[in-house]
């Protein structure tokens, strides 16, 4: 079965690269992505967010990797559609939303397309602007998996700095989502260990993996994505940043980009886009990754609508 995506392509290159985009961005693209209204009030409204700030992420991120390093995608970027479909009312202000508007969708998108080329750029490994183009053009062919309207998408690389501006300057804003996001680390819930009983998880997490562990991992998160915001972005959210913060933000992206030398590229892959990599370096083909059982994957792996008054 052949991939949508060219798996010698530059999405399937740099997509995975966990440690790239997470010691560098931190939680940027997900701040972004709070911070566009229509998509704010969807995860403030028909989500559980609040509870636990953490799933959106970890719940999201597997089907959209197997749409890129699926032999299926097209069935996973139907999948992903099908999901966002309830998604959709007034917000607080009165302002209609709806998941599936295709504003809104390719927002999301363009967000982890632009989150490879921002976080290549400061941990030091900059994409030439050939590369850029090229990646720009895949991007789109990515996105055309979801079956969302193309109306949105900027024609080239060029256009899509103009519309990232854009979007940036005039159209993102303070929302009650990405404020709850800069606070997660007192909000999230305590990790639980699967080998451990639910009366020891009772103490172990909320006594000492929440405040030794989570805690300090997740407000060096917020700190990195505060560091990687554009900078009218952290004035618009009123978010401190010394000239401190500056100068140790740049000797922390120095001592990544000294640790990426040092990783294995295999080793820099989220397990799925490395078991795909591998699988298509050693039979030349692009294996398919089964679908879900709906109900089972909706209960384990989404949050249940529950729209908030």
């Amino acid at each position: 079965m052949s991939a949508p995506l060219n798996p010698d392509g530059l999405i399937w290159k740099h997509f995975g690269q966990h440690p790239v985009h997470r010691l560098s961005n931190g939680l940027r693209e997900a701040m972004l992505q709070n911070m566009h209204p229509e998509l704010a009030a969807g995860v403030e409204l028909q989500s559980v967010f609040f509870e636990d700030p953490m799933a959106r992420g970890q719940r999201s991120l597997p089907p959209i990797m197997s749409v890129v390093y699926a032999g299926n995608a097209l069935d996973w970027g139907k999948l992903i559609r099908g999901f966002h479909g309830p998604i959709k009312g007034v917000d607080r202000f009165g302002r209609p939303y709806s998941a599936l508007n295709p504003d809104t969708f390719y927002w999301a998108h363009a967000t982890f397309f632009e989150d490879i080329i921002t976080g290549r750029e400061l941990t030091g490994f900059p994409l030439s602007e050939a590369d850029k183009q090229a990646l720009y053009l895949e991007s789109i062919d990515w996105y055309r998996l979801y079956g969302v309207s193309m109306k949105p998408v900027p024609p080239d690389w060029d256009a899509f700095q103009q519309y990232w501006e854009h979007m940036v300057n005039n159209v993102l804003e303070d929302t009650r989502t990405v404020r709850e996001g800069f606070r997660m680390h007192r909000s999230a819930p305590a990790p639980k260990s699967r080998r451990l009983s639910d009366r020891a998880n009772a103490v172990v997490g909320p006594y000492l993996l929440k405040p030794l562990v989570q805690t300090p991992l997740i407000r060096l998160m917020l700190w990195l994505t505060v560091g990687a915001l554009p900078p009218v972005l952290r004035e618009r959210l009123c978010l401190d940043w010394t000239a401190s913060d500056e100068l140790r933000y740049r000797a922390h992206l120095k001592a990544v980009h000294g640790l990426l030398l040092a990783i294995p590229d295999e080793r820099q892959y989220l397990p799925l886009a490395r078991d795909a990599r591998r699988h298509y370096r050693d039979t030349g083909t692009v294996a398919p990754i089964p679908l879900p059982n709906i109900e089972h994957h909706v209960a384990t792996h989404l949050e249940p609508m529950t729209v908030r008054p």
